[in-house]
């Protein structure tokens, strides 16, 4: 196995995880961007629950078939401003990172510790931000237009809204692919620099299940570059005790 595919895997995990969360972040009502995105809110979280979340502990697992790899991702979220995410890698070790502080680091078998700077530190950054339940799709995204409110897609009508992540880094253009009759997110795709250089990311949502009131995606599937990664929901637990000394440096 090249030394770039855990590096690449890596890199989709965070990304598919992300995105595994982005269908309980949307809030704001069918004709404006803010129609749109209410309807999503209320298909998602009626009781607006997602609200009393402090903390959450959250486990996926993930294969990449064409690689041979078996990835098990835990991620510990204390919002607003800090979040762990450890990915253990068969056959290569296990991957961390931190954000704390506005600060963002990594451990690896590879590279040892090194700080996130620039366009990773900016990522880590706003995958946080789209994660804090108290924050709005609205807020986290400029120039969030309605690309087609009568797209079809699988059979079923779609409603596109696009837009770019508010960043200091340019986190490219991402389109979201909404199911006019349940207003969950069916696809989403993006363009964003890899180490590879400018990649295409596709992810497809395949499964949502109602857990704790709220409609979460369980399964997806993301194409990336000419990869195909599965990405499933093990477990996940809300408002759990998290200790400080987990947003430290992630020192092995």
């Amino acid at each position: 196995m090249s030394q770039k595919s855990p590096i690449t895997a890596l890199l989709a995990v965070t990304l598919s995880i992300f995105v595994l969360s982005i269908p309980n972040l949307l809030r704001g009502d069918i004709l404006t961007v803010e129609d749109v995105v209410g309807k999503m809110e209320a298909a998602v979280d009626p009781s607006g629950s997602r609200l009393k979340v402090k903390t959450m502990v959250t486990v996926y697992n993930t294969i990449a078939p064409s690689l041979g790899l078996e990835i098990k991702t835990t991620v510990k979220d204390s919002y607003p401003d800090k979040t762990r995410n450890e990915s253990e890698i068969e056959g290569y070790g296990t991957v961390t990172r931190v954000f704390s502080g506005g600060q963002a680091w990594e451990f690896s078998p590879m590279e040892g510790l090194r700080e996130l700077r620039d366009a990773e530190l900016e990522l880590m950054k706003f995958e946080l931000l789209a994660k804090t339940p108290s924050v709005s799709m609205l807020e986290i995204f400029d120039d969030l237009s309605i690309m087609d409110d009568g797209f079809i897609l699988d059979g079923k009508e779609h409603v596109v809204l696009s837009g770019k992540p508010k960043s200091a880094a340019d986190l490219g253009e991402w389109k979201f692919f909404v199911d006019k009759g349940s207003f969950l997110v069916s696809r989403i795709e993006m363009t964003m620099d890899s180490p590879e250089g400018p990649t295409s990311i596709v992810t497809i949502f395949e499964q949502y299940d109602k857990i704790n009131g709220r409609h979460v995606p369980v399964r997806t599937r993301m194409l990336h570059g000419g990869l195909e990664f599965i990405n499933t929901l093990d477990s996940v637990k809300e408002n759990e005790d998290i200790d400080a000394s987990e947003f430290g440096l992630p020192v092995r």
